[in-house]
């Protein structure tokens, strides 16, 4: 069917059918509108992101996002997590969860240990577009790094979590638990410059060249 299909009627009259231009009208309306919620939602980041945490979008997909979590503190202190953040087609809408992946091993309760993927229906059980955003996101992920005793994890029960190995340990052998995730730790370190296709999130071994400019910058400053 044609956008505009013109019928003539017996008087003369020109009818012309809108429905198929209102209908691709109010598609590319609606789409321009969630990427441009998600870009508010980006620029938001700059205010609201907890210390210590990065995120880049793709270069050929706004939907795609690229970042990295130093941990300075806890018990996966000196980890370096990188991790993918993809956004469904929908986004932002009621009930479509962004997907949260890391790069490495991340040995936690809340981290499937197969395919690496945060759960964030534990801390968003009903996502809610406008109220649930990026931002918040990033702070529960951070947060599940520096967990303390009588956190959420306490209280959690195996049928909750995707790593009901790691939760059990966290609960009753921390001795146990400690080494997994020191070897994750450890793990994560020997892959910084591991870095994933098309990733806008790079390390580089460093180089000679890298000192000196880094000398050149501190010289200055003193």
């Amino acid at each position: 069917m044609n956008l505009e299909e013109i019928e003539s009627s017996k008087n003369g009259s020109v009818n012309m059918r809108k429905v198929p231009i209102v209908s691709s009208l109010r598609r590319y309306r609606e789409k321009q509108l969630k990427q441009y919620n998600i870009m508010v939602e980006y620029k938001n980041l700059k205010e609201h992101a907890p210390s210590g945490v990065y995120l880049l979008p793709s270069f050929t997909d706004l939907r795609t996002m690229y970042g990295v979590i130093f941990v300075r503190l806890g018990m996966y202190s000196k980890g370096l997590f990188k991790f993918r953040i993809t956004l469904p087609k929908e986004y932002p809408m009621d009930g479509k969860y962004p997907q949260f992946y890391f790069f490495s091993k991340v040995y936690h309760p809340l981290v499937d240990p197969q395919t690496f993927e945060l759960d964030l229906g534990s801390k968003f059980p009903e996502w809610k577009a406008g109220r649930d955003q990026l931002a918040k996101i990033l702070v529960f992920m951070k947060r599940i790094f520096y967990a303390k005793e009588k956190d959420f994890l306490s209280t959690m029960n195996m049928d909750m979590v995707p790593n009901k190995e790691a939760l059990y340990l966290y609960k009753h052998d921390k001795k146990a638990f400690m080494k997994k995730v020191s070897a994750c730790v450890e793990e994560s370190l020997e892959r910084r410059y591991v870095n994933e296709k098309n990733s806008t999130i790079i390390f580089t071994e460093p180089k000679p060249a890298h000192d000196k400019i880094r000398n050149s910058i501190l010289s200055h400053q003193r």
